[in-house]
């Protein structure tokens, strides 16, 4: 595959992302691929000029939150597929996208030391994140709720629900204890890695083998890419898996 092959998939990618932001804002979220290297980097179109703004998210007209969207991608390593090799969600306060963010997900393929390649780091002081929940819209029962108990109790950053993969790919106990002894400079047993890694590999097997009974189609195709033969009737995907958050 050219280079030219991999921007073209890199624009279906940056068309697919401005789609959804363009859905989830109401106005339209331009986003375009630029070739930096070997990579193709995709961002919304005003970063891509320069300018040092986000996606304004907005409640009652007012912008609350700032967004920044950001991926860059390669091919995989049969080069015929488009994959992700770093990106980043950063959400920010209001629309001051120069400042210390409130919280943002960041994904590395290699990643450097022991930090996780797929991460959630959160920036806000407690203040700055009740303040800005405590003045959320009407449009989802969580926020109506917190609107009408202002006065009764202040929000915490407890009550904030991060995603982290769904069912199939949330991370397994092991991948708590590993980065809280990374962090935290803990000690453990002689024989922690070992295990560590043993644990690891036996979920993320068990967790595919069941996505794989969500999209056995999917699964299919896939291992016909690598040249295996796969026989048998075509099995209905368990949609309420797939989309479940």
């Amino acid at each position: 595959m050219s280079d030219d092959d991999l921007l073209e998939k890199a624009d279906e990618f940056a068309n697919a992302i401005s789609g959804a932001l363009s859905k989830f804002t109401g106005e339209a979220q331009p986003f375009v691929a630029s070739t930096t290297g070997e990579r193709v980097t995709i961002r919304h179109e005003a970063a891509a000029r320069g300018r040092a703004t986000g996606i304004a998210l907005k409640t009652e007209g007012r912008v609350l939150l700032s967004l920044v969207v950001e991926f860059d991608c390669t091919w995989d390593s049969s080069g015929n597929y488009l994959r992700v090799a770093k990106s980043r969600v950063v959400v920010y306060a209001l629309e001051r996208t120069d400042k210390e963010p409130l919280f943002r997900y960041d994904f590395e393929r290699d990643p450097s030391g022991s930090i996780p390649g797929a991460h959630l780091q959160v920036h806000a002081h407690r203040d700055s994140f009740t303040h800005l929940l405590g003045f959320g819209g009407p449009h989802s029962k969580r926020a109506r709720t917190r609107e009408t108990k202002k006065f009764e109790r202040t929000p915490s950053v407890s009550q904030f629900h991060f995603p982290l993969g769904g069912k199939r790919f949330r991370p397994c106990l092991e991948d708590i204890l590993d980065s809280l002894r990374e962090e935290f400079g803990l000690e453990t047993g002689a024989d922690w890695a070992r295990v560590r890694d043993e644990a690891r590999s036996e979920w993320r097997r068990t967790q595919l083998a069941a996505a794989v009974r969500d999209a056995p189609e999917t699964a299919a195709e896939a291992l016909r890419s690598l040249g295996y033969e796969v026989t048998g009737d075509a099995v209905d995907e368990r949609l309420q898996n797939l989309v479940a958050p």
